[in-house]
């Protein structure tokens, strides 16, 4: 067995206040190399993995996932304290920036490791791709951070899963989810991003100003000085209230979109953006790994996918290494 985290440290788009629940397994994955012994669990768990994906749409995840697949880079990982936190994939990137494949998590994707049967092979597929949209979320994360096209369809993408999430979209007047708008645009590049409070205001001006959801800005804008304090997605809550877009707890915020978008849209949201990412990707295919607040707007999130893996996906380097074939 191969120690994923020794030889392959994790890597993510940004360092966040989540990290430790995200990755306090990661020590505890083995990678199983593809070794003559274990040749008959990787033949019959290839076999069951091809035959579903192609019956799979001619989509995205089917071209990029056969991709990953003929290059024969998906990996079976298995941690030995149990399911990781709702994430179902671990990516493989060695200090060059080159993908040496995909590793799927078999706790978290019921995948027998005496056999190579599964559950439900379909989501092994979605898992695969979720370590490729990771993987060039991490690689190309210098080119993405300057991708403001990008950035703009995934901060409403961000409002618009927040604002499903919360449950009450009925109720809230104009007024209110341009608030809502505004806070969730700011926690965006402030978290993601690491943007600085009059950096951040300066892009929600130049590229969201002149949309109908900011009708309110003027009167908002006095109140950016009460969320200055504050960076990360894990005080939207508190920036909701701050700036009186809502009154209710912080605590009653976090439960809501704790308990409407569970654990893997949670850390998503709380994450770094190569999480959020995903979620907006796969949310929009027929996978149970996200909750369906996760899905707010096919057209927007099929022209995000397009867009990056076009952009980015599509150019990730392979690299092979015969550790995850000798197995030490």
């Amino acid at each position: 067995m191969v120690n994923v985290s020794r030889l392959f440290p994790q890597k993510q788009f940004s360092k966040t206040s989540m990290d430790d629940a995200i990755t306090r397994g990661d020590r505890n994955l083995v990678l199983m190399p593809k070794t003559e012994k274990n040749q008959h669990i990787y033949t019959n768990f290839n076999e069951q993995f091809n035959i579903f994906l192609k019956k799979l749409p001619n989509n995205h995840v089917r071209k990029q996932t056969t991709d990953l697949y003929n290059r024969d880079k998906i990996y079976i990982v298995i941690s030995t304290t149990g399911p990781e936190n709702g994430i179902f994939s671990r990516t493989l990137i060695n200090n060059q920036n080159r993908c040496l494949g995909v590793g799927l998590l078999s706790n978290e994707l019921n995948i027998n490791i005496e056999t190579g049967d599964v559950r439900s092979i379909d989501e092994c597929i979605y898992a695969a791709y979720q370590g490729l949209i990771r993987t060039g979320s991490i690689i190309f994360r210098d080119r993405i951070k300057r991708d403001a096209d990008l950035h703009k369809l995934l901060a409403t993408y961000f409002f618009l899963v927040v604002l499903k999430s919360l449950g009450k979209m009925s109720i809230y007047s104009d007024k209110q989810k341009n608030f809502i708008y505004i806070v969730c645009l700011y926690a965006y590049y402030r978290h993601y991003l690491g943007e600085h409070p009059r950096a951040t205001k300066s892009i929600i001006e130049k590229h969201f100003k002149d949309e109908r959801l900011l009708q309110y800005y003027e009167e908002f804008e006095p109140r950016f000085d009460d969320i200055e304090k504050y960076s990360s997605t894990n005080d939207l809550a508190k920036m909701l209230i701050d700036t009186r877009a809502l009154v209710e707890s912080p605590n009653s915020i976090n439960l809501s979109l704790m308990r409407n978008l569970g654990l893997s849209g949670y850390y998503s949201l709380f994450g770094p953006l190569d999480l959020l990412l995903s979620m907006c990707l796969l949310s929009a295919y027929p996978t149970e790994m996200y909750s369906k607040p996760a899905f707010v707007d096919r057209r927007m999130q099929t022209n995000i996918e397009s867009k990056f893996v076009k952009d980015y996906m599509s150019k990730i380097k392979y690299e092979d290494t015969d550790l995850l074939r000798r197995g030490n």
